[in-house]
């Protein structure tokens, strides 16, 4: 029986050690590189940048011509068939050239016609729908860029939480393994009746606390490694390791400085946009001159002008009120969404500030926690101080290391969020990779 035990664990401790050995050990660097990769939310962004651009290609191309019609027609007396078709080609500056084809099947010769029409008013005028195609185009790649930096972002987030999260976890093995020592110690001091039954009590309630902190601290920590594999598309039961020796050090920029400026933002063109769409229909509602010509199939050709003045219906008078309204609100819009861009970044910023007088606040507490430990390890090592006032060192030393690195954590994140907003995470990105 015992041999089968001992086989039994042996089993089990090869299973540990080989699903150890094929952990996957994974970078920062690797997991951004994964997420672009295998990321659902990315790959749905992709299609629609995709989709975006072939959009923006089919509106301004410089030729689009199609089919309008294909007719057929036979005659079933003289058992003639005639043949008709059309095409149009639609071109830049709103020319416009269309070609019509009829072939008499059976006895007579094919009869065609091209004619093209020319809006010299518009060759004259600025076109404003190339202006306003290329805005919204600039708008739709901004807010998708913005939407796959914010996936990125998060899935840095996710890693150095869970980097952090190992900290922890470490550092409380650490503390519950010196409490376990103190408790097997305590034992022998109170069967020896150096210590009362309390102190032994309260040295078990310590270590018990302590386990309960540490199995969620643990649960925490898988909980985090499963989130980051289903973004980085590793399967549930596949092992990785991080990188635990990533940097949270991060200088924000000064957006009280002179140099500071934004990047553009997606509000910033719909000003532009709404004034460029109003421009254009006016300019369609005035006086129009058209070249025209045709040529047929006997080579015999017209030139002509066409001259058209319509007067603004009721309703088009309506629109141009509307639109000057809209204007107006698009403007009012465009300025109070930047006042309030701002003022978030001026909360942002100050945030940022508070944090890092905290993180320097925190760092100056682990360095006295630290050198507290230090002169109660020598205290304790000479039997001058109780173990559980070595025990209150350790912990303390614990606590602040931990805050540090929370503090970190957040610092390192609300920064990345700033540089995000200000539209330099690019950047930002090639230093933390």
């Amino acid at each position: 029986m015992e041999k089968i035990k001992a086989q039994g664990y042996c089993f089990i401790l090869m299973l540990s050690l080989s699903s150890l050995s094929s952990a996957t050990y994974i970078t920062l660097s690797e997991a951004i590189g994964r997420c672009y990769e295998h990321h659902s939310g990315y790959h749905q962004l992709t299609i629609k940048q995709k989709k975006l651009h072939y959009q923006h290609k089919q509106r301004n191309g410089s030729i689009s011509p199609y089919v309008n019609s294909l007719h057929s027609n036979r005659d079933l007396v003289s058992k003639s068939q005639a043949v008709e078709t059309s095409s149009s080609w639609h071109m830049p500056y709103g020319i416009q050239i269309s070609a019509n084809l009829s072939h008499q099947v059976d006895f007579s010769d094919p009869k065609f016609k091209v004619a093209a029409k020319v809006p010299l008013t518009q060759l004259l005028s600025k076109d404003y729908k190339p202006l306003i195609s290329q805005l919204e185009f600039q708008k739709d790649q901004l807010e998708l860029e913005i939407e796959q930096q914010e996936m990125v972002l998060s899935v840095i987030k996710m890693y150095r939480s869970a980097v952090v999260s190992f900290y922890e976890l470490e550092a409380s093995q650490q503390v519950l393994d010196l409490l376990r020592h103190q408790v097997a110690q305590q034992s022998i001091y109170y069967e020896s009746g150096h210590i009362s039954k309390y102190e032994l009590d309260q040295s078990i309630l310590d270590l018990q606390s302590a386990s309960i902190d540490h199995i969620s601290l643990d649960s925490t920590h898988i909980s985090l490694i499963n989130q980051l594999k289903r973004e980085i598309g590793f399967k549930p039961y596949e092992e990785i390791e991080l990188e635990t020796s990533i940097h949270f050090k991060h200088s924000p920029v000064d957006i009280h400085s002179q140099s500071f400026s934004t990047k553009t933002q997606p509000f910033d063109l719909n000003y532009q946009i709404a004034s460029y769409q109003q421009a254009q229909i006016k300019m369609l509602q005035r006086p129009q001159l058209n070249f025209l010509v045709d040529i047929d199939e006997s080579g015999s050709y017209h030139l002509g002008l066409d001259f058209t003045l319509n007067p603004p219906t009721p309703l088009q008078v309506t629109d141009n009120i509307l639109s000057d309204i809209t204007i107006s609100e698009q403007h009012h819009q465009a300025t109070q969404q930047s006042e309030k861009f701002h003022a978030e970044l001026e909360d942002m910023y100050s945030s940022l500030e508070h944090l890092r007088r905290e993180l320097e606040l925190s760092s100056q507490k682990l360095q006295l926690a630290q050198t507290k430990f230090n002169i109660e390890s020598v205290k304790h090592k000479h039997d001058n101080i109780s173990a559980y006032a070595f025990m209150q060192a350790t912990q303390n030393l614990q606590k602040a290391y931990i805050e540090t690195l929370r503090k970190q954590l957040q610092y390192a994140n609300q920064t990345d969020e700033f540089h995000l907003k200000i539209g330099c995470f690019d950047e930002t990105l090639q230093t933390i990779i």
